[in-house]
């Protein structure tokens, strides 16, 4: 004997599978294109993120420049203003030190020659002095020690130096070729004359 299956039983199971498929394909059709959009909306936040950061960065890197042109302006200022006088104030006491500290140890001083050099879009002159010394090594670096520890703004350019022997008992020395500069605030340029 075969059991039958009531009639309610076999129209119910294909309304009930229809139910069933109706109820998966409004649930993906819903859930699916919404996951979607989750995504882009979570790519495209991660994208916002990360220009966010590189804005950062980039105000970061701006704010230190800036800080860095304003310690660079204050420098200049203090340059123009407290440090360099002009040529015309300064020349004289630069050169009459250059020549004290040369006398000072004991060196014989040869020629010297000057070339002024007015620098392109800068406000300064630079007095390029070129001095020739000899003495012993001891003499030199005091010399150069003294050219450190000045007033005025000299720089050394350049040094050569060219060994001698000593002769009848004299102490082992050389001869000194310096290029220095002196620097100047151009006229009119800073604060009052100095």
């Amino acid at each position: 004997m075969t059991a039958t299956r009531p009639a309610w039983r076999r129209r119910l199971l294909p309304a009930l599978l229809g139910l069933g498929l109706l109820n998966v394909a409004v649930a993906a059709a819903y859930t699916v294109p919404r996951g979607v959009r989750q995504r882009g909306i979570d790519a495209r936040a991660s994208g916002l993120r990360a220009q966010v950061e590189q804005a950062r960065a980039t105000v970061s890197d701006l704010q230190r420049r800036s800080s860095t042109v304003h310690d660079n302006e204050a420098a200049e200022r203090r340059l123009l203003g407290e440090v360099l006088s002009t040529r015309r104030v300064g020349l004289v006491p630069a050169l009459s030190e250059i020549e004290k500290l040369a006398a000072e140890p004991g060196l014989e001083a040869g020629g010297r020659t000057f070339n002024p050099e007015p620098l392109k879009d800068l406000p300064l002159l630079r007095l390029g002095i070129s001095v020739s010394l000899t003495g012993g090594y001891g003499q030199l670096v005091s010399f150069l020690g003294g050219l450190e520890r000045s007033k005025h703004f000299i720089t050394v350019d350049q040094v050569q130096l060219r060994e001698r022997q000593g002769e009848d008992g004299d102490q082992p020395g050389g001869a000194l070729s310096v290029l220095l500069s002196a620097w100047f605030r151009a006229e009119g340029e800073g604060q009052g004359g100095r």
